[in-house]
């Protein structure tokens, strides 16, 4: 049933385009030929759209209807969920503070939308997420088998293209043929073989240049000598950089936004963020994609504050029934890491200059709650401490969340803290050092593979122990690559 019901659908579509065409060419056809509608060919066009015009709007209005009744009320239901456990989320991270909780930790606007908004995301950004990292991890365990069967298959392509008759857009040479040969020898059929004479053009092209540019390439390394190919070849690439320069004053393919087109002029100017040009390079390696990745910070920072509310709550009690050896302690390294890369997740492009400034913010404010934190254990009034903590916290949130990320802290914050140094790049690179010389170790042995693997597996285990202890877990490699930091 649902697929005769669907055929039928679809032979309605396409009777409906063809005839859509066909009308729109006898009327284009009719005012150029017929200019006073003597054959009453566009009169007879305008009767069957006034006919039709009716079943027309009726199928608007039944696919407005059924747009209400199903995706919007869909709609509804997701975003007064989302509102709900905002509200859920936000009560549950007050319910350590108590009755001052809206004194210590105030709600404030942006706080509240940037949760809802990594609600409004979380579910697109979950499938985003499993999809990535299962795609990560069969690339990583197969890097190998992968990167040797590439440069297999890279080798045997280039190889056979020596052999290749050149397609018809190759410059003149002494094996350059017509796509008419190529096709006529079974050297253009299949996609391999179209690959194949691709990489044979390629080949040609760089052969043809190289063999043009060689002269002036060896005058330039000996001017002397021959002076007029040198002169020659130096304005040659003096034209060639003015050509670049062109063509990235003129189109914008090198710089970081597209030119305005003529339709676009006519309006008034258009805001736009600064994209950087690699954008959708670092958007792919990341794990995280969308406005979660750029809203989850604050969600982090609201689940640190709950945190310390608890820890404040416990030590109240354990004060109030004199139990003296609870000690309740937080852990800020989810804050740090937040606070590490907020440049990166916050912005889409910040400048040389601009990243400086922000590595160097985030030091500050980093060392002030590596400060806040042991103060936890050289301060009696551990409440206190538990306040100066939140007070940071709900800072570090709200600005963040308003995109203050040089002012994440106010100086008075900072003042007589050391500013943190971010190591961790340091430590990856010894990581992978140690890795690989284990593994080339392994390979130059007489080991068999099962054992080389299991000897890499080893060493690797206890450099990681040895580097990071509690520092890092695995899942958190590609937070490091992208500029995250640990304690």
């Amino acid at each position: 049933m649902l697929e005769m019901i669907w055929n039928g659908f679809s032979v309605l579509l396409r009777v409906t385009f063809v005839t859509g065409l066909l009308a729109l060419l006898a009327w284009s056809l009719s005012e150029q030929l017929d200019r006073d509608d003597k054959l009453r060919v566009r009169w007879f066009l305008k009767a069957i759209a006034d006919a039709l015009k009716p079943a027309a709007e009726w199928g608007a209005t039944a696919a407005r209807r059924l747009y209400g009744r199903t995706i919007r009320r869909l709609e509804g239901r997701y975003l007064q969920w989302c509102r709900q456990r905002t509200t859920r989320h936000l009560v549950w991270a007050q319910r350590g503070f108590g009755p001052e909780a809206d004194q210590l930790f105030p709600l404030s606007l942006p706080i509240r939308s940037a949760v809802l908004a990594w609600y409004e995301a979380a579910p697109l950004a979950l499938a985003a997420y499993m999809l990535k990292a299962y795609v990560f991890l069969r690339v990583t365990l197969n890097a190998g088998a992968l990167t040797a069967a590439f440069i297999r298959w890279s080798t045997r392509l280039w190889e056979r293209s020596a052999n290749v008759p050149r397609p018809w857009w190759s410059p003149p040479g002494p094996g350059n043929h017509s796509a008419a040969l190529v096709k006529h020898q079974g050297e253009g059929t299949g996609l391999s073989d179209l690959v194949t004479t691709f990489v044979a053009g390629i080949r040609g092209d760089a052969e043809w240049v190289w063999h043009r540019a060689a002269p002036y390439v060896s005058a330039l390394a000996d001017p002397a000598d021959k002076p007029v190919k040198a002169v020659t070849g130096a304005a040659a690439c003096v034209f060639a950089a003015a050509f670049l320069l062109a063509l990235r004053a003129f189109f914008g393919l090198f710089g970081f936004r597209r030119g305005q087109t003529p339709q676009e002029q006519q309006h008034a100017p258009r805001f736009g963020n600064p994209i950087h040009r690699w954008r959708w390079v670092r958007s792919l390696l990341s794990l995280r994609v969308g406005s979660a990745r750029r809203t989850r910070p604050v969600v982090v920072l609201v689940n640190c504050l709950a945190q310390v509310g608890a820890a404040r709550q416990y030590y109240r009690a354990a004060t109030d029934n004199h139990w003296v050896l609870v000690a309740p302690r937080v852990n800020l390294s989810a804050a740090e890491r937040v606070v590490w890369s907020a440049a990166r997740t916050r912005h889409t492009w910040i400048g040389p200059t601009s990243r400086h400034q922000h590595r160097r913010h985030a030091g500050e404010v980093v060392g002030a709650l590596r400060a806040v934190q042991a103060r936890q254990d050289n301060e009696e009034d551990t409440g206190r401490v538990f306040e100066d903590m939140v007070h940071l916290l709900t800072k570090i949130a709200e600005r963040y969340a308003r995109g203050r990320t040089l002012a994440l802290l106010d100086p008075e914050d900072t003042n007589g803290v050391e500013a943190a140094v971010n190591r961790d790049w340091l430590r990856l690179l010894v990581l992978g050092t140690v890795m690989t010389g284990a593994a080339v170790g392994a390979g130059l042995s007489e080991i068999s593979a099962a054992g080389s693997t299991q000897i890499v597996a080893v060493v690797g285990a206890v450099a990681w122990v040895l580097l990071y202890r509690d520092r890092l877990s695995p899942s958190d490699v590609l937070d490091v690559m992208r500029g995250q930091s640990r304690k």
